[in-house]
Parts: C-alpha cells; sequence; structure tokens
C-alpha cells in the first residue's frame, strides 16, 4: 500500500504501515495550502518505511516543484518538532517513488517509474558561492530551485534540453491557458 499524505495517522497507524510494507507519498506543500496537519515523517523514516514527494498538483499546491517539497518537508519536520536537526538532507535525497524499495540501479520492472536523468547549473542557485566544504551540500540542498534545471531525460528521452521542452510548444501551451482563463477575474 503507498499512503498518500499520512497527516492523520497516530503511532499506532505509523507502526502497523511500517510492519505491513507500507509505503508514503508525502506532500508537505499541499498539506499545509490545505490547512491538513503535519505527516510525522521523522518517526515514518526512523520506522523504515519508503518515503516519496509529491506536489499532490497544482488544486492544492500551486508550486508543482519536488526541490520545493524537499526544502519544504525538512523544514516543516523541524519547526513541528521544534528541533532544528529533526530530519537529516540524506533521508529527503533518499526519498523516491515510494514503489522502489531499494537504491536506483537502472533496472526496471513492470509498474516501477521510467527512469530519469537532470543536469543543472551551480549558478543557478547559491551553491556556487560555497565552494566545496560540508556547508556547501546544507546550501545546495535548501537554495536549489527548478530554475537550476538545463536538462531531463526520461525512460532515454531528452524532455527538456537547454532549458525548453523538446516535445511540447510554450506558445501552445500559453494560448491554450489564456483561453481557459479569459474571463477568471482579476483578484
Amino acid at each position: 500500500m503507498i499512503a498518500v499524505h499520512g497527516c492523520w495517522f497516530d503511532a499506532g497507524e505509523r507502526a502497523v504501515l511500517a510492519e505491513r510494507g507500507g509505503a508514503l507519498a508525502y506532500c508537505p506543500g499541499s498539506n499545509m495550502f490545505l490547512g491538513d496537519g503535519v505527516t510525522d515523517l521523522v518517526d515514518l523514516v526512523a520506522r523504515g518505511v519508503p518515503v516519496g514527494l509529491g506536489t499532490d498538483g497544482g488544486c492544492s499546491n500551486n508550486r508543482v516543484s519536488v526541490f520545493d517539497e524537499m526544502r519544504t518537508a525538512a523544514l516543516l519536520q523541524k519547526v513541528h518538532r521544534t528541533d532544528g536537526q529533526a530530519i537529516r538532507r540524506r533521508d529527503l535525497l533518499r526519498a523516491r517513488h515510494p514503489d522502489r524499495r531499494g537504491p536506483s540501479s537502472g533496472c526496471r520492472s513492470a509498474g516501477s517509474p521510467r527512469a530519469t536523468a537532470a543536469t543543472w547549473s551551480p549558478s543557478i542557485s547559491t551553491t556556487h558561492r560555497c565552494g566545496r566544504s560540508r556547508r556547501s551540500k546544507r546550501t545546495w540542498f535548501y537554495s536549489l530551485s527548478p530554475r537550476a534545471i538545463s536538462d531531463v531525460v526520461v525512460d532515454g528521452q531528452e524532455v527538456v534540453a537547454a532549458r525548453r521542452l523538446c516535445h511540447v510548444a510554450l506558445d501552445e501551451i500559453q494560448s491554450r491557458v489564456r483561453v481557459l482563463t479569459h474571463d477568471w477575474r482579476r483578484a
């Protein structure tokens, strides 16, 4: 089972999820946007529950960025527990699609997510200012944004090259959005 959100799980339910091999799709931005509560991610990770980060979609999260979710997940756990060391970066960097049980090996089984690769430019984030110190890893984790992504390959096919979509015409998308929203009131 892959649980989604898990905001209201009590300790017993988290234990059952772990004991029975369940996983969690964690969407902290959506949970905050909707005021749903805070998932006890620290406890779930300690119990060995595989966690994947998600955004839940535009209706409950206007920023569909895994980088934002990674940062939000860390900060939300820290403030919820009033502990700046509540969760480690590496626990969130290991977060993957919850149906994957081990490190990514390049092998896929039926139904598993597609292999994905992305490259980014450190000059877009503040990482380049910190050198190679241990602190630079923290800076990278908390400062990286989707703007830094330059190329994306999914299942061996390039889908973003030099920050441009390869298979979708951006002007067509913008035109369709204008048609769909032309009568919306301005706030």
